[in-house]
């Protein structure tokens, strides 16, 4: 990290590497912070010296403008920020936000670097050689390998894995994904909605749907209903919602009561 890329305002800090952290000194932070004096900063700091820690805060020897030594006590990151939170000036609340924006820079977990198009085509080419002129097999190829390294795309591959992605497609057992089964054997009436449910492979008697029904779960349903532009429900159904949950909220209110009193009740549904 660069002086450049540290500075508040009107302040520019000369970073100090302190344990490959870059630290800030007592100096230049009491004008960031809006004191006209260093001491004002130093005193602060000694008010609360007690919940400091070594990693936040220490002394080391610097080089002042005159090229003499000199002992500076200089502060990391989260020093800074516990520092401005005991200050009352009225620039600490801005230099503490900024502080933790510099913090969460710093603590962002580098991403891995991805694939180059070079060894997309690599990749490509092996899944080519594999599938032939089968796009089923093509799809079913891709759709192990994405499954394989946790990707949404093969070209979200981290570059440290390519080598194994390239074993790992070669060695890959290919079969002709199943065929869906065949419905023309099963009796599907002329018209109309059906429900049709498979088991071993073997389709079941079609169930007729009305053309009005919502085939969905619970909790799809509660969405549809709210969402603005989902299932639409009339006003009078909307209100017999309400009075079946309440009736059936005031069946369970009443079966835990009785419960609770030891009187025999009924399984609540």
């Amino acid at each position: 990290m660069n002086s450049q890329s540290l500075v508040f305002q009107n302040t520019a800090f000369d970073i100090i590497d302190h344990n490959n952290q870059p630290w800030l000194r007592v100096g230049q932070i009491a004008p960031a912070l809006g004191y006209t004096d260093q001491r004002d900063c130093t005193k602060l700091y000694s008010r609360h010296s007690d919940e400091f820690t070594e990693g936040m805060t220490g002394v080391v020897k610097l080089t002042d403008p005159n090229g003499d030594l000199q002992e500076t006590r200089i502060f990391s990151l989260r020093g800074c920020h516990l520092l401005a939170m005991f200050s009352r000036t009225a620039i600490a609340k801005e230099f503490r936000k900024w502080v933790l924006d510099i913090l969460d820079k710093e603590t962002q977990p580098a991403l891995p670097q991805q694939i180059i198009p070079a060894q997309q085509n690599a990749l490509q080419q092996i899944v080519a050689m594999k599938s032939g002129d089968s796009g089923g097999l093509r799809a079913y190829c891709w759709s192990r390998f994405n499954n394989h390294f946790h990707l949404g795309s093969y070209k979200q591959l981290p570059a440290i894995h390519f080598d194994e992605a390239c074993a790992y497609l070669e060695s890959m057992p290919m079969k002709q994904p199943a065929a869906l089964p065949d419905l023309t054997s099963a009796f599907l009436p002329p018209d109309g909605r059906y429900l049709v449910s498979f088991e071993n492979g073997r389709a079941g008697q079609p169930l007729p749907v009305p053309r009005d029904a919502c085939v969905m779960t619970v909790p799809d349903m509660l969405k549809a209903i709210n969402e603005p532009n989902g299932m639409f429900v009339d006003t009078k159904t909307l209100f017999e919602f309400v009075t079946a949950t309440v009736n059936r909220l005031a069946q369970r209110c009443e079966y835990y009561e009785n419960k609770s009193k030891g009187v025999p009740v009924k399984l609540a549904m």
